[in-house]
């Protein structure tokens, strides 16, 4: 939403835009509110349950939210600024909202099998390959604490869960000798190979950041 005031200069009155982005807090718990540049932290204040409250126009288009709850019992640290926080730019672009749809499906197809302090970072369209069935397109989820693989070809799903406890080697490799898009993830177990990346070297900076 657009928040604006009206202001009055030389005698004439003038509509100034203060924010492009308005906080409401929808729960029933007090909400503490930040903004990250990068280098800093800006606390924009408290927000009680139904109370609104507008972002600076300065942190609109490079800013990072970051929230935590208020209580007088217990201290909270702010929310993770790599997956729960909110990227103000992706409000702009749209991408957040993608990043919301995303996040329901992962939660759907993963939800009762993981942690509830597992959060989704990213995600890539990749494919398993599977000894004895080939290439299985699907999707690579990137959380805070492991890797997921989904897969659904002609009715036949696949899950692949791979904990970051239980990787030895993550490595970048070719398919078929040639095509520089693919990952290897070895664990004790076994060696996954995943592979057609759009944008190889960005999936592995993520994964191994």
């Amino acid at each position: 939403s657009i928040v604006c005031q009206l202001s009055s200069r030389g005698g004439q009155k003038t509509l100034v835009v203060n924010s492009m982005v308005s906080l409401q807090n929808l729960s029933s718990t007090s909400i503490a509110a930040a903004v990250s540049d990068g280098a800093d932290l800006y606390e924009l204040g408290c927000l009680k349950p139904n109370e609104i409250m507008s972002v600076p126009t300065t942190f609109v288009k490079n800013g990072t939210l970051l929230f935590k709850p208020v209580d007088e019992d217990c201290q909270y640290q702010w929310c993770n600024e790599m997956s729960e926080a909110v990227n103000l730019k992706a409000l702009q672009d749209g991408t957040f909202r993608l990043f919301q749809m995303v996040d329901t499906r992962f939660q759907k197809l993963f939800g009762s099998e993981l942690t509830v302090e597992t959060s989704l970072i990213n995600w890539y369209a990749c494919a398993n390959d599977v000894e004895g069935l080939g290439l299985r397109q699907g999707v690579l989820y990137l959380t805070n604490n492991c890797l997921c693989h989904y897969s659904n070809i002609m009715g036949l799903e696949q899950k692949v869960i791979i904990p970051f406890s239980d990787i030895l080697e993550i490595s970048k490799c070719y398919t078929a000798f040639v095509f520089p898009n693919a990952i290897k993830v070895r664990t004790r177990e076994r060696t996954w190979h995943f592979r057609t990346f759009r944008n190889r070297a960005e999936t592995f900076r993520s994964i191994v950041k």
